[in-house]
């Protein structure tokens, strides 16, 4: 999923929204349907050798971010019941299938992976190799760098609307704003050189691509994750060493993306007034 739903896309940005909520759907049910599978193989496979923990209760920890997941099940539970559209609070709104189904789907598989996922760092090499093609591919669609030919037959306003393989500039928003702080606070947090050297060169990608998107609801994900480093900075001088570092990489690549804005400026995509402020000022 990781690896493949962000660079997933059919015929450019045509109905991509569903195109991409049927992989979601498909793949899930899939994965979530084999876990479950092997869960309940485990558990017979246990009781074979103690029968006497089929009558015994089990013993279920909850934590508190499990509560407040639980409550939010119930909530969505209740908005459906409620709702007087019984299709749409099912499926979700046509183009966003952000209904009960795809709901349900986020609350097993957080019980899912939060009960049965091991860490690996390949799963982070995945994400970040997706993501880093993801990133460059919507720095090149702010300058009319189409290597994908995903452009075609698009006008102005939808060239300005839309970038990458992930759709409308909103979506790319909330995308970039979800996977990018990963890298970043790796950069901002590991003692390893290497891994500083390729994660600060995520983190520019990733600050390249945030100013240049063009959704103003980045920049209050930005500041709030710009002030929760700050906040964590004041445990020592290493860290606030370390900070100072994450905001000039911002800055530098925030101005590197003016620069070349104004060097190709008949070669630019006209951004809205606060991208240009971020990018210019």
């Amino acid at each position: 999923m990781l690896g493949f739903f962000p660079l997933f896309y059919k015929k450019q940005y045509v109905n991509m929204g569903d195109g991409k909520y049927n992989v979601f759907l498909i793949s899930s049910m899939f994965c979530l349907g084999c876990v479950l599978c092997l869960v309940i193989v485990k558990y017979l496979f246990n009781l074979t050798k103690d029968f006497s923990k089929l009558f015994s209760t089990p013993n279920y920890t909850l934590t508190l971010l499990d509560m407040l997941v639980l409550v939010y099940f119930i909530v969505v539970i209740i908005s459906f019941l409620l709702s007087s559209f019984k299709k749409e609070a099912l499926f979700g709104a046509e183009g966003w299938s952000m209904g009960l189904i795809a709901q349900m789907i986020f609350l097993f598989s957080y019980f899912m992976i939060s009960r049965c996922f091991r860490f690996k760092k390949i799963v982070l090499y995945v994400l970040f190799v997706s993501t880093t093609i993801v990133f460059i591919l919507g720095i090149l669609h702010r300058f009319y760098i189409d290597p994908l030919s995903m452009y075609i037959g698009l006008s102005e306003t939808q060239k300005l609307q839309f970038l990458s393989t992930i759709g409308q500039s909103s979506w790319y928003s909330s995308f970039v704003c979800t996977v990018f702080p990963i890298g970043l606070y790796i950069f901002y947090n590991t003692t390893s050189k290497k891994t500083r050297i390729w994660s600060g060169i995520y983190s520019a990608l990733g600050f390249m691509t945030l100013v240049t998107q063009n959704s103003d609801s980045a920049y209050l994900a930005l500041i709030a994750i710009i002030f929760i480093l700050f906040y964590i900075s004041f445990d020592g001088a290493d860290q606030q060493k370390r900070f100072i570092e994450v905001i000039l990489l911002m800055l530098f690549s925030f101005k590197l993306m003016g620069l070349f804005q104004v060097i190709f400026k008949n070669h630019t995509i006209t951004l809205d007034r606060l991208s240009i402020e971020m990018s210019q000022g």
